[in-house]
């Protein structure tokens, strides 16, 4: 069953992954790398929420959680990587 906050959740995601996108591509800073890469798996958990509703629902749900904790992982190096970059 598809769920409304899902799929807004994951239109926004869409948006904020574009603009982020377009922003970072002129500077080519390697920190923005990682945070692409982060928003990119933030877009795939979303659309693994969106999937659980109708297929497979164990399987999209384990993919969506380990989509948010790489995530998590790539924008904690971002941030590390982009704070040693300013020491």
């Amino acid at each position: 069953m598809l769920e409304g906050a899902e799929l807004i959740n994951l239109v926004f995601s869409l948006i904020i992954l574009s603009v982020f996108w377009a922003l970072s591509q002129p500077q080519g800073i390697k920190q923005f790398y990682y945070f692409n890469i982060a928003l990119i798996l933030l877009l795939l958990s979303g659309i693994s929420t969106v999937l659980e509703g109708f297929v497979l629902y164990n399987f999209f749900n384990l993919l969506e959680h380990l989509f948010y904790l790489l995530s998590l992982i790539l924008l904690t190096l971002a941030v590390v990587k982009t704070g040693k970059s300013y020491l």
